[in-house]
């Protein structure tokens, strides 16, 4: 299978490309980034995104590209919309010319938070944010322009090779030896090692419409950035507080969902694939990321 992967060099699709090569496919990545290796592609050039596609003719694009800084997008609601939501139509419009199967990396900052329970599938989408919209139309619009589309939501994502949650309590911890930890909000932390798992999975069975993968189970970011520095060994100062603490103290530009975990069951129903608990995929990552240093 020939795989188009755009945001190539981004944390998901760098984990992506190194699976789906393991699994016996031929990656083209592709990214607006410096790495020589990769193709270029800029999204939001509705005609360079046609004549690349037109020229690979892939069996697959798995879209991974996406603006994700939710502060800035908070700032730039244009430019995130733009290559959010225009971008991902541009990708899939290409996509639906050559006949190729497209999946769309979503979130579930899609989401308000506001739910007692796991996002379903099924619940109504109504983000709070900037990032969270131009996510919410760049699914629409994938849905919309390709026929043979899949939007797959996932949720808190980290990964070795790139900046996430995880990746900044380590480095805050080792650095100023304490960190503030927010105590009221849920989530699903979700490895990029686990989500490439399902894409591929996805992949084979040609999933029509909206899915969720995101590794199983809810945790506070409090828990989670303990459970972080207890598996890394790191002893630091832990301060708690709520989310409004937090804000009152950093600033961000961004409101944040109180709650958003994401139930991953359909996955498992349509594809066979089953997300494992969000502690045994962080303890791998903890682990590689200990002998690395060691």
């Amino acid at each position: 299978m020939k795989i188009l992967v755009t945001g190539a060099g981004g944390m998901f699709g760098t984990d992506f490309c190194r699976a789906a090569r393991a699994a016996g496919h031929q990656t083209v990545p592709a990214s607006r980034g410096s790495d020589p290796n990769d193709t270029y592609i800029d999204i939001t050039n509705v005609n360079q995104v046609r004549e690349l596609v037109l020229m690979i003719k892939p069996d697959c694009i798995v879209h991974g590209a996406a603006l994700t800084d939710v502060d800035y997008c908070e700032l730039h609601p244009e430019t995130a919309l733009l290559i959010n939501a225009v971008g991902a139509k541009n990708v899939a419009q290409a996509a639906q010319q050559v006949g190729a199967y497209m999946v769309c990396i979503s979130t579930d900052f899609v989401f308000s938070g506001h739910s007692a329970r796991p996002y379903r599938e099924s619940d109504t989408p109504a983000p709070i944010n900037s990032y969270g919209q131009s996510k919410r139309v760049g699914e629409l619009n994938v849905l919309s322009s390709a026929e043979n589309s899949c939007v797959v939501r996932t949720s808190w994502l980290y990964g070795p090779y790139g900046q996430s949650f995880a990746s900044a309590v380590i480095a805050r911890a080792r650095e100023a030896g304490e960190i503030a930890l927010v105590n009221d909000q849920w989530g699903s932390p979700t490895s990029t090692r686990d989500l490439s798992a399902a894409v591929l999975q996805i992949l084979s069975t040609r999933f029509s419409g909206v899915v969720h993968a995101a590794n199983d189970g809810v945790v506070c970011r409090s828990e989670l950035g303990k459970t972080i520095l207890s598996r890394a060994d790191i002893q630091c100062k832990i301060e708690e507080m709520s989310a409004l603490e937090y804000v009152q103290k950093t600033r961000p530009a961004a409101p944040r969902p109180t709650y958003s975990a994401l139930d991953s069951a359909l996955l498992g129903k349509t594809t066979g694939h089953k997300m494992r608990p969000w502690e045994l995929a962080l303890n791998e990552f903890i682990d590689e990321l200990n002998n690395k240093a060691a």
